[in-house]
C-alpha cells in the first residue's frame, strides 16, 4: 500500500500523500435483462443517463493498474451504494482505525460518502482557498480511473456495443477486459512503450 501511495505522491510533487488508489463507478452498457437471467425487473439495470448497463466499481493505482473491482451492481443503483454492496466495503469498515492511524486512504468523487478510508473532494469551494487547492490535486490523483475506463472502452471493440449476453456472461466479459487492460499495463511498464490495438472503429 505505501508503494502505491508514494507513486500517486509523485504525481503532485509530494504534495498529495497517503492515496492508495482511486474510486470510481464504470457503467458497462448491456442489452435489456429478461427473465432468463432471473431479473424480475429490468428498470433496475436502467441508469439515470438512459440505457441499460451494469455498475462496476473500480478501484486503479497510479499507473491505471486494477486493483479491485466489484461486478455485481445493477445500473440505476448510485455508487455509494454499489461500493458499499461489494465485499470489500465491509472489510474496509472493520479496518477504519488502521487507515486513520496510517494516513492511507482512497480518492472518489463526490458520490462516494466521506470515510476514514475514502476522501471525497469538499464542496462549494472558491478559487484560492486551501479547501480548492486540495480539490486540484485530488482531481489530478483521481483522473487516473477515468483515464483507465477511456482506454478499457476505447481498446475492446466487444464493448463498443450494448453486451448481448446473459448476465453472467457479461460479467465475465467485463472481467476479461479488465484482466487484459492490467496485462497490458504490466506489458507497457515492463517494456516502456504503449501498446495499442489500432482497430477501427465500430458504429
Amino acid at each position: 500500500m505505501f508503494d502505491v501511495a508514494s507513486k500517486f505522491a509523485v504525481r503532485s510533487s509530494g504534495k498529495f500523500q497517503g492515496c492508495i488508489g482511486a474510486l470510481d463507478g464504470w457503467w458497462v452498457r448491456i442489452k435489456k435483462p429478461t427473465l432468463k437471467d432471473g431479473v424480475d425487473n429490468p428498470g433496475d439495470y436502467f441508469s439515470r443517463k438512459g440505457f441499460y448497463c451494469i455498475n462496476v466499481q473500480v478501484i486503479v493505482d497510479s499507473k491505471k493498474r486494477v486493483l479491485y473491482r466489484s461486478i455485481c451492481s445493477r445500473g440505476a443503483e448510485h455508487d455509494s451504494t454499489a461500493f458499499r454492496n461489494s465485499l470489500l466495503y465491509p472489510v474496509l469498515l472493520s479496518k477504519s482505525k488502521f487507515f486513520q492511524d496510517s494516513h492511507l486512504f482512497f480518492i472518489g468523487d463526490s458520490a462516494y460518502a466521506l470515510r476514514s478510508f475514502i476522501i471525497s473532494p469538499y464542496d462549494n469551494t472558491l478559487h484560492g482557498e486551501a479547501e480548492d487547492n486540495f480539490n486540484y490535486f485530488h482531481s489530478s490523483a483521481r483522473i487516473v480511473v477515468e483515464c483507465a475506463f477511456g482506454e478499457i472502452c476505447n481498446r475492446w471493440g466487444i464493448l463498443w456495443k450494448p453486451l448481448g449476453f446473459s448476465l453472467k456472461h457479461n460479467t465475465q466479459i467485463i472481467d476479461a477486459c479488465l484482466r487484459l487492460h492490467n496485462f497490458n499495463v504490466e506489458y507497457c511498464e515492463a517494456s516502456k512503450e504503449q501498446v495499442w490495438f489500432n482497430a477501427p472503429r465500430m458504429k
